[in-house]
């Protein structure tokens, strides 16, 4: 009985273990648009897999064609964890910890950074909102998929 109790126990534990290694960012590839912005300015997102371990986004935001923000974002695993890299918004490279994931989410922290301290992505009904937030302020980024845009530079 201790046996099958153990067999039971081990085959749980590394399934689980296992599910847990496979993490996947597929359902935030695509271009998306923003739809909860000012009227004088157009917000974007692209987010591409370079590999399974690294998933590629650009954020920019367009007014009259002329591009006033951008950042680069690379979600990336190292050894045994995932990182949301962030170049462009300030003169360093930002990096924050991915400290919750599930099939259509993801939360990042960096309890040093000025703002945002926390960013999180979660898809649900084919709308993506991104919320960057600190202990007092959030900012949210409602998007919708965008079919065949292709920004030019």
């Amino acid at each position: 009985m201790k046996k099958s109790f153990l067999a039971v126990f081990l085959s749980c534990f590394l399934l689980n273990a296992c599910q847990r290694s496979v993490v996947n960012f597929d359902w935030l590839v695509g271009n998306w648009i923003r739809t909860n912005g000012d009227g004088l300015e157009q917000t974007y997102e692209q987010w591409q897999q370079v590999s399974s371990e690294e998933y590629r986004g650009l954020g920019f935001t367009l007014v009259e064609n002329d591009t006033v923000f951008k950042e680069e974002l690379t979600l990336q695993k190292v050894e045994d964890h995932w990182k949301l890299k962030v170049e462009g918004v300030h003169d360093d490279v930002v990096d924050f910890l991915v400290t919750e994931v599930s099939s259509t989410s993801f939360s990042a922290e960096n309890k040093q950074n000025e703002f945002p301290k926390v960013i999180t992505y979660k898809l649900k009904a084919e709308i993506l909102k991104a919320t960057i937030a600190d202990d007092k302020n959030a900012i949210d980024f409602i998007f919708e998929k965008e079919g065949g845009f292709t920004k030019t530079e």
